[in-house]
């Protein structure tokens, strides 16, 4: 008998890793396991959006937490999520990884992830593979915008944040709280310089997409966007031109050089991405004005 008094469902969007098994057997494995487990495969590489959204038609709970099949939580992973959206009474709580890959843990550290919870934070939403949220939250917005995670970012993995930006929007508490989950991805140089540009063209996206929205634009300060549009467009333009294009400078925060450089190319490719994004976004929107 569980001491709350949840229904949890976890889901786990899967493209066939064989991690999953370890994931599986971690989720199994907890202090309050959960009342149900989904796999949704997407095996024809559709971007997570798709499974995501699969997984909570199938889902029961009303609690609905989200975790990849790279990923391995710990023992009480899921006890401590149930309890932090229990205690603030949010529409999420959401944190982030402990990277086995030693470049992504170094670019993880850089950021400097608060130790101790944050309610409705500005900087730090955390990870769409590791988040709990409340299904009628989901819901409304589902009702009010026709999907749950927006499809149209495909691959390109923005659709966490612009879940979390929404149900801010919509005046849901959104929570951030320090219950990292191992990640075993690992990436070779051709994969992360990939990585980059596709993240970059997520951004993008995630600009155009909420760039006319209220006073507070974006929940992720790895997207450089300021918490009001007093500040924006000049200046955050000038700082993704001195981090992204000219630097980052930072070459003690990784521990050689090799890794700061490859650091450094992947963030001329993120910033490429955008760029692609913003101007193939633009130029279709106004082939469909002319049409």
């Amino acid at each position: 008998m569980n001491a709350d008094s949840h229904f949890v469902s976890v889901i786990i969007p899967s493209v066939g890793r064989k991690s999953l098994a370890h994931t599986k057997e971690a989720l199994l494995a907890q202090t309050r396991p959960p009342d149900e487990l989904i796999i949704v495969f997407d095996r024809d590489r559709r971007g997570p959006s798709y499974p995501r959204n699969e997984g909570i038609r199938k889902s029961r709970g009303d609690l609905i937490a989200f975790t990849d099949d790279d990923c391995v939580p710990g023992k009480n992973w899921l006890e401590r999520m149930i309890s932090a959206i229990d205690k603030y009474d949010a529409a999420l709580v959401s944190s982030h990884y402990d990277e086995t890959d030693p470049l992504l843990q170094e670019v993880r550290l850089r950021r400097f992830f608060p130790d101790s919870d944050r309610i409705n934070p500005t900087g730090f939403v955390g990870n769409a593979g590791n988040v709990i949220y409340r299904r009628h939250c989901l819901e409304e917005c589902e009702k009010k915008d026709g999907f749950v995670f927006n499809p149209i970012y495909g691959i390109f993995a923005a659709e966490d944040s612009d879940l979390a930006l929404r149900l801010k929007q919509m005046g849901y508490r959104v929570v951030y709280i320090n219950n990292n989950v191992q990640h075993l991805k690992k990436l070779t140089l051709l994969k992360y310089f990939e990585f980059q540009f596709k993240r970059g063209v997520g951004i993008g996206l995630f600009y155009k997409e909420h760039k006319n929205d209220g006073r507070e634009f974006a929940p992720d300060k790895s997207m450089l966007w300021s918490p009001s549009k007093r500040y924006f467009p000049l200046a955050k333009w000038l700082v993704i031109i001195w981090k992204k294009v000219l630097g980052p400078f930072d070459r003690r925060s990784f521990s050689s050089s090799r890794r700061f450089w490859t650091f450094w190319a992947g963030e001329k490719l993120q910033a490429l991405g955008f760029i692609y994004a913003v101007l193939y976004k633009h130029r279709n929107q106004r082939v469909l004005k002319t049409r």
